[in-house]
């Protein structure tokens, strides 16, 4: 089986499990609390753009659309782009039942090779754990001719220069090769920032993730939550302990 085939295979099947008809919860509230804050940060950030105008919006690898309805459902007119049939199944559903179907399509195929034959222009390109797939010199050609002038690219990715995160995932063996080994480290995203006219890169979930293995309530695994945040944004971003991070959210503008 090749890497792309093996990634639809995955991925299909992850959008076939996806489906939850008692869960119709969009963008960062389909998670755990201690694994919302990236989630919630480039939701302000979408926000923050379309009350300074912006109104079209590309999600590559959108999966099973819980970014992309959420955005049709802000105003954002939106187009999807997944290779997993099944993942888009479960977006369309979710896009019908927030009755926001009229604001958003979706597509299905090689995200790169649909932009290279758009036409369209978007102020905002989104992903989510999708950086790592794609090739970042193609995709940076496809940003120039794809934005708007002062549009931005979006991202929320995992960072792979965590060892702990990387031993972790190589045991679990759940992954395609390229998440095992293609994540962006301090390097790659590095380079990334270089690429544009501003950049900003915030890191995100190290305390707040040993939320995940305690059986709090949610009163008070949200008052700890909201308690850890504050910590982790300061040892993570201003003392520079990204090693430590699990996700982090790139914004980068054309």
């Amino acid at each position: 089986m090749s890497s792309i085939e093996f990634i639809q295979s995955f991925y299909n099947e992850k959008g076939n499990e996806a489906f939850d008809p008692n869960d119709f919860s969009l963008g960062s509230q389909r998670y755990s609390l201690p694994l919302q804050s990236p989630y919630v940060y480039a939701e302000k950030k979408i926000d923050s753009f379309y009350r300074n105008g912006a109104r079209r919006i590309l999600d590559l690898g959108c999966g099973t659309g819980l970014h992309s309805v959420r955005m049709a459902k802000c105003g954002f007119s939106v187009i999807g782009i997944d290779c997993s049939e099944k993942s888009l199944e479960t977006a369309q559903k979710l896009a019908e039942y927030h009755n926001v179907s009229d604001r958003i399509t979706f597509y299905c195929g090689d995200a790169l090779e649909w932009m290279d034959k758009c036409n369209e222009k978007f102020d905002c390109v989104f992903t989510s754990g999708v950086l790592y797939y794609l090739n970042i010199d193609v995709l940076m050609a496809r940003l120039q001719k794809s934005l708007t002038t002062g549009g931005h690219l979006l991202s929320v990715e995992t960072f792979g220069g965590n060892p702990f995160m990387n031993i972790l995932r190589k045991r679990r063996n759940i992954y395609d090769e390229q998440t095992l080994n293609r994540l962006h480290r301090s390097k790659e995203i590095k380079d990334l920032c270089s690429r544009f006219k501003k950049s900003e890169v915030i890191f995100f979930n190290f305390l707040e993730l040993g939320g995940v293995f305690f059986n709090f309530s949610k009163p008070v695994q949200r008052i700890v939550t909201n308690c850890i945040r504050p910590l982790d944004y300061t040892l993570l971003n201003t003392f520079h302990l990204r090693c430590l991070a699990w996700k982090y959210v790139f914004c980068g503008e054309i």
